[in-house]
């Protein structure tokens, strides 16, 4: 079974080495979609013996919109699609590390016939007052040894069928289209430092999703300045990765689980046209500018 990895990213220069070292243990070729980076991020990308194609954001199309990323990750897939007929796709953000298990059976897994998607429970890892002073040094998953205990059934990896497709318009790192009981919701788990790479890193999360993303600016105003913790963002305490996998009394809290199906199908069809329509327009617009320069 072939497998192509999908990653969208943005001045991601510190961690996107590791990544696709990462990635490239599990995957056979890397698709990389960069939203406008103003560090060497690309570069990088491109020098990777894993990474197939780099898609640059052209950048006449303007400032981050949160409504471009299902966009921007269904370009990846057709991308992938068009260069070889692989068999799946998985995705994962810059700052996400699989487990050993997964990384283990994930061919056994990919042989099975029961279904087409496989969701992971997704955990978060913090910034402590016992490691804030710790440096990364290549290797994510030494950075930080707390996470909360609570989890996300994430999709991670997908058949690749036709009825799938990332919603225009839609703020998702995750596809659609596929059936209820065609979806794998595993104990197989990733690990996710977003929020633990640094204060410094912190800071910059916080202003970002402030600025960007009016839907979870009042959530994120309150969590500026609060880079150390002593319990998770959703108040779960903190425990170390091997209590995580070998503690089975530990109470685990869900607070997210992937749902197949759009929320509301009649208005993903006509945000599909209205994005159709903006690009459409963009293209034009791009195409004025370039002349006239």
């Amino acid at each position: 079974m072939t497998i192509a990895g999908l990653m969208r990213v943005r001045n991601e220069s510190l961690l996107i080495k590791e990544t696709l070292d990462h990635l490239s243990r599990v995957v056979d070729s890397i698709y990389v979609l960069d939203d406008h980076s103003t560090d060497n991020t690309v570069e990088i990308c491109k020098n990777h013996p894993k990474v197939r194609n780099t898609i640059e954001e052209n950048k006449y199309s303007g400032p981050h919109m949160p409504t471009n990323e299902g966009i921007h990750r269904q370009r990846l897939v057709d991308c992938a699609r068009k260069d070889a007929k692989y068999d799946w796709f998985i995705y994962i953000d810059a700052d996400e590390r699989f487990d050993d298990e997964f990384i283990r059976d994930i061919h056994q897994l990919t042989e099975q016939t029961d279904y087409d998607a496989i969701c992971l429970m997704l955990y978060d890892f913090y910034i402590t007052d016992t490691d804030k002073n710790l440096v990364y040094n290549g290797n994510l998953s030494e950075l930080r040894p707390y996470c909360g205990t609570e989890y996300r059934n994430t999709l991670i990896l997908y058949r690749n069928i036709s009825s799938f497709h990332y919603p225009y318009g839609m703020t998702t790192r995750e596809p659609v289209g596929f059936k209820e009981n065609r979806v794998f919701y595993s104990n197989y788990k990733i690990k996710h430092y977003g929020k633990a790479i640094s204060i410094e890193e912190w800071e910059r999360k916080v202003d970002w999703y402030i600025q960007h993303y009016p839907r979870y600016r009042d959530k994120w105003k309150n969590r500026k300045g609060k880079a150390i913790h002593t319990v998770s963002d959703f108040d779960t305490p903190l425990v170390t990765w091997d209590e995580i996998k070998n503690n089975h009394t530990l109470k685990h809290l869900c607070i997210y689980s992937y749902s197949p199906s759009p929320n509301n199908p009649n208005m993903l069809f006509f945000l599909k046209y209205i994005y159709a329509f903006r690009n459409f327009a963009s293209r034009i617009l791009r195409s004025i500018r370039y002349h006239n320069n």
